[in-house]
C-alpha cells in the first residue's frame, strides 16, 4: 500500500515540476532580484527578532558565501558555474545594490540563496547569504518559487536544545558560541 502512495506522490511532484505554468510569472530581472533580496533580508531580520533576546538593528551588512552547493552532477538546461567563485572568500557588502552587482550576472542568478541573520554588533545586523554554485536564467531552474521570492530562502537561527518558542521563550543569538 505504501508503494502506491509513494508512486502517487511522485507523480504529483513530477506533474508540478513539468508544468511550466508554475514558472510563467517568475521575473528574474535585475530589479526584481534586488527587490526579492530586500524582502528576504527584511523577513530574515524580523523573523529572527521574534526569537532572540539580542537587538537587531535595522542597518544591514551582507556577507556573500559563494559555492555552497554540491556540483558533482552534470549541469542541465542553461546552468553555468563560475570557477572563480569556488576559491572566493566571503565578500562583505553594505547594500542590496552591491549584492546584486555580485550575484546577478547578465540575467543568470544562483538557483538558490539561503538568507539568515549571522550576527549583530549593536549598530548593524549581519545577513549571511549562502549561494548555490549553479546559476541559471531560467525561472524553472529556481528553487523556493512557492515562497514568492525566488531564488531566496529565509532561514531562522539555530535553536538551542529545549527552547520553547511556543511558550514565547527567546534565546541569545550566540548561544552556540557559549557552548564551545
Amino acid at each position: 500500500m505504501t508503494d502506491q502512495k509513494d508512486d502517487d506522490i511522485d507523480a504529483k511532484i513530477e506533474a508540478l515540476l513539468s508544468d511550466d505554468t508554475n514558472y510563467a510569472n517568475i521575473d528574474l530581472s535585475r530589479a526584481t532580484f534586488q527587490k526579492h533580496l530586500i524582502e528576504a533580508t527584511t523577513l530574515a531580520r524580523d523573523f529572527t527578532r521574534t526569537m532572540v533576546t539580542n537587538v537587531l538593528p535595522d542597518a544591514i551588512v551582507y556577507t556573500i558565501y559563494y559555492g555552497c552547493s554540491y556540483d558533482g552532477n552534470p549541469r542541465v538546461e542553461d546552468e553555468k558555474t563560475f570557477p572563480g567563485d569556488y576559491d572566493q572568500d566571503p565578500i562583505t557588502t553594505h547594500s542590496p545594490e552591491e549584492v546584486t552587482n555580485c550575484l546577478w550576472r547578465n540575467g543568470f542568478v544562483p538557483e538558490w540563496i539561503n538568507v539568515a541573520v549571522a550576527r549583530e554588533d549593536g549598530q548593524q545586523t549581519y545577513i549571511k547569504l549562502e549561494c548555490c554554485s549553479r546559476y541559471s536564467a531560467l525561472p524553472k531552474m529556481m528553487y523556493h518559487v512557492g515562497e514568492g521570492r525566488p531564488p531566496f530562502h529565509v532561514l531562522g537561527p539555530p535553536l538551542p536544545p529545549q527552547c520553547d518558542l511556543e511558550a514565547g521563550e527567546k534565546f541569545d543569538l550566540y548561544w552556540c558560541d557559549e557552548t564551545n
